[in-house]
């Protein structure tokens, strides 16, 4: 019924795409402690959502486990575990948007 839909999606889009620490091109390397922050925050980002989405998952999991014993001290424990994962992704978020407006105000690209 539409046989150019495969074509269509076989079409290379211009552009990069992806991790940040992927378009980064080799050859160049790192040439200098600006550099070498920029790659490492690059790649911190990315490590912390992963982390994340493990805490929310293993949080969850806890919470449905001590709901189906009726454990109150375990549900805590899940609920403060949330808690701390929701507000370390809050400081990540917040730093990772402070970056973007000194980027903005001087001018230079730090990530």
């Amino acid at each position: 019924m539409f046989p150019f839909i495969s074509a269509i999606a076989q079409i290379d889009t211009p552009g990069k795409y992806g991790a940040p620490f992927l378009n980064r091109d080799p050859e160049q390397g790192i040439k200098g402690v600006g550099s070498l922050v920029s790659v490492i925050l690059s790649n911190v980002y990315i490590l912390a959502g992963v982390v994340l989405l493990v805490l929310f998952l293993w949080a969850g999991f806890k919470m449905i486990q001590s709901a189906g014993t009726r454990d109150a001290q375990k549900a805590a424990e899940a609920k403060n575990t949330l808690t701390y994962a929701v507000i370390g992704f809050l400081i990540i978020f917040a730093s990772y948007w402070i970056i973007q407006i000194i980027e903005a105000i001087t001018g230079f690209t730090i990530l």
